[in-house]
């Protein structure tokens, strides 16, 4: 396994959607491979962080104002 197919099925492997088999290739490549090691390591911990983090609401009127917003920046171009 080269590091680039390891970026290209990162995603399913850290949400264990993978064969076994796919994922014990990855394990294997990441024994000798710092790099990738280290990226999915980091890439893991990113995730972590950002399913820990406050759910947070965006205020009432957020879309009208955003439109309104495009659209009048739209008028003056």
């Amino acid at each position: 396994m080269e590091c680039k197919e390891i970026l290209n099925i990162l995603s399913d492997y850290v949400d264990g959607e993978l064969p076994e088999a796919r994922c014990l290739e990855i394990q294997e490549h990441m024994k000798a491979c710092s790099r990738c090691r280290e990226f999915v390591e980091s890439f893991q911990e990113s995730l972590e962080i950002a399913h820990n983090l406050e759910k947070k609401s965006p205020p009432e009127n957020v879309c009208e104002s955003v439109l309104r917003a495009f659209l009048e920046s739209c008028r003056q171009k």
